[in-house]
């Protein structure tokens, strides 16, 4: 298999051997249609300007704004044809036989006979330990829903649909930085819930948003409004994944005894387990990639794609690949702990810690911020570097917000518990040692993170200078903040002063208060950037009140979030997380009415500042997550986790 054949695997799924043409089940996916008539003619694409997705219908929601969820009947009749045709015997027979359900299969062996026993198991005991310490994943619904209501919505039936299709939207709305209209991330979320109709209801980890019906309902305009051949693609893409899904869901309910046993040799030395290789095509189609980034067929992104909406840059550049593997790495940080409570087979930590141990998992947060700081300085001359980048950064965002996840819940609540050694793993680095390491860490070769042992693909230099690490890393947030080759702008010199001045302050005191007191300066550095000519031109090229409000989420999150979760959780942070997402993601889509080229550069350096806080400055919460889990694990080897 050359290449680029190997590449259009995550992408194709003929070409992941999920569907064979010619086939019942290939039948049966073609037989689903958008419900616009365009998408049936001729495809389009065949000049790089031409726009593969398009908006046919207008929609009549809009998140925030719309006082109930607007309802389409062929749109939803659409969705339960999917939901039909996904968990169809046909479709389901040919994923069986699919290489995708091979890597499955081994992949929960694997995880069954080293981690999910407890009884069997020491680090399936101490992530079971760490795990009832955590605030349970899911539920969410509810505290959304009266945040709803009080922001004036009505009608409470239709709020948990408004709710789901937020959700989804809030990822895309990030994600499209460069799309100059915001109705089509929101309309392609809208889509993409029927989805979620099979990932949640009746699961462990159950938002608690109702049945099916709700996905159906949230999913109804995305099905209806959408147009042209990449949102047909969108529609296959959609129903094969929900199929993965669903297969999934059928495998664990499954004894293993009745799976048929692989042939495949797998990791050297270890019979059975999948490679990194393996598991990150099946995990590319299980976390719904295809889907959330098939939308490179909008105007702004046309370039990057084939006339399907795939993203041709990632099948020829390992880094640009890195990046967009974010968007379930990011997931599978946040969700370390919660899937091995909840037994979810599909989370990259799992498989090197059952396989290698506590080590394999220190510094997979850093490698993630290395992954968008190496895409950007990446010159292979393949087109979609900062595209790339600006969807890594996207998901950072995304999954530290989302009240599903509940990212600073459970650092808050690690860093409380009542076990003393519980709290030294996750509370005994210093910000200025955890930023050095970030400083220093590099990713070697390759579109994986993992070798084919499950060893980590990373590495902490030993020859940073003392002098420069400050330096490393505010060059790296300057990068982000700007479109290609803005940095070196008089206003990117004095950003680079600034960012420089916050490092040091971030990582020389560990007091709280002081720290908090940081959150104004992050917002100003926002501000500073936001001066930057290919933001604000001209007097008056964007609304400077949502400019300023932008800068103090940064500062809300910064104080609420990044440093903030070393507070004991409560209530009330539970109604502030909720109402920071949603402030967050409608300031954000609201970029979208501003006019000209600006708001594309300004959501830029939304993402840009936000994940350098995030990242960059010492106080990482992912990293403080995974690696106060690996120092648990540690401490758990040593005898001093009871």
């Amino acid at each position: 298999m050359t290449h680029d054949a190997k590449g259009f695997a995550y992408w194709d799924f003929e070409s992941a051997g999920l569907v064979h043409a010619g086939s019942r089940a290939a039948e049966l996916l073609a037989s689903l249609r958008m419900a616009t008539h365009e998408t049936h003619t001729q495809p389009h694409g065949h000049e790089p300007s031409e726009p593969t997705l398009r908006i046919a219908i207008p929609p009549a929601y809009v998140p925030y704004e719309s006082k109930r969820m607007a309802r389409n009947a062929e749109g939803e009749r659409l969705s339960r044809a999917v939901i039909s045709v996904a968990t169809s015997k046909e479709l389901q027979q040919s994923l069986e036989s699919s290489p995708v359900a091979d890597t499955m299969q081994r992949t929960i062996r694997l995880l069954q006979d080293r981690l999910w026993d407890v009884e069997t198991s020491p680090p399936g005991r101490v992530l079971a330990l760490l795990g009832d310490a955590i605030p349970r994943k899911g539920n969410e619904m509810p505290d959304l829903v009266s945040e709803y209501v009080r922001r004036g919505a009505e009608h409470p039936a239709s709020l948990p649909a408004m709710a789901i299709r937020d959700f989804w939207g809030f990822f895309q709305a990030l994600m499209s930085v460069r799309c100059r209209d915001g109705r089509m991330p929101d309309l392609a979320s809208s889509l993409m819930t029927v989805i979620m109709g099979i990932d949640f209801p009746g699961l462990a980890d159950d938002s608690e948003a109702g049945g099916t019906q709700v996905y159906v309902e949230a999913s109804g305009e995305g099905m209806a409004c959408l147009a042209g051949p990449a949102a047909q693609q969108l529609l296959w893409d959609t129903t094969l994944t929900t199929a993965v899904i669903a297969l999934k869901n059928r495998l664990l309910s499954q004894p293993s005894s009745v799976w048929q046993r692989s042939d495949t040799a797998g990791v050297p030395g270890e019979t059975g387990a999948p490679t990194p290789s393996e598991y990150l095509l099946a995990r590319w189609w299980d976390a719904v990639t295809p889907v959330v980034l098939g939308t490179t067929g909008w105007p702004a992104y046309r370039h990057l794609a084939n006339d399907r909406g795939h993203f041709i840059g990632s099948v020829r550049c390992g880094r640009i690949h890195r990046a967009l593997s974010a968007l379930f790495r990011y997931n599978d940080a946040v969700d370390l702990l919660p899937d091995y409570v909840c037994r979810e087979p599909f989370n990259e930590l799992h498989p090197p810690l059952a396989i290698g141990g506590a080590q394999c998992l220190t510094g997979f947060a850093d490698a993630l911020a290395a992954t968008t700081d190496e895409v950007i300085d990446c010159d292979c001359g393949q087109p979609g570097h900062q595209e790339a980048a600006e969807i890594s950064m996207a998901v950072c965002i995304g999954f530290m917000l989302s009240p599903r996840y509940r990212l600073g819940h459970q650092l808050a609540a690690l860093s409380h518990a009542v076990s003393p050694q519980i709290r030294r793993s996750f509370t005994g680095t210093s910000p200025q040692r955890a930023a050095r390491t970030t400083a220093a860490t590099r990713l070697l070769p390759g579109e994986v993170v993992y070798a084919p042992s499950w060893s980590p693909l990373w590495q902490t230099s030993s020859d940073q200078d003392d002098r420069t690490w400050t330096d490393t890393l505010a060059q790296r947030a300057v990068k982000r903040y700007f479109l290609t080759g803005q940095s070196t702008h008089p206003v990117g010199r004095r950003c680079l002063a600034l960012t420089r001045s916050l490092i040091n302050e971030a990582t020389a005191d560990t007091n709280g208060s002081r720290l908090r007191n940081l959150a104004g300066q992050w917002g100003q550095l926002f501000d500073l950037v936001a001066t930057h000519p290919t933001i604000s031109p001209t007097l008056g090229a964007l609304d400077p009140r949502l400019v300023k409000e932008l800068g103090a989420l940064i500062a809300r999150t910064w104080s609420h979030v990044i440093v903030g979760s070393t507070e004991a959780p409560s209530p009330l942070t539970t109604k502030e997380d909720v109402q920071l997402f949603m402030d967050v993601d409608h300031a954000f889509r609201r970029t979208f009415n501003e006019p000209h080229e600006a708001p594309v550069a300004l959501r830029r350096a939304f993402l840009g500042v936000l994940t350098s806080a995030t990242e960059l400055a010492g106080h990482n919460p992912y990293a403080r997550l995974v690696d106060g889990t690996a120092q648990a694990l540690r401490g758990h080897e040593s005898g001093d986790l009871a």
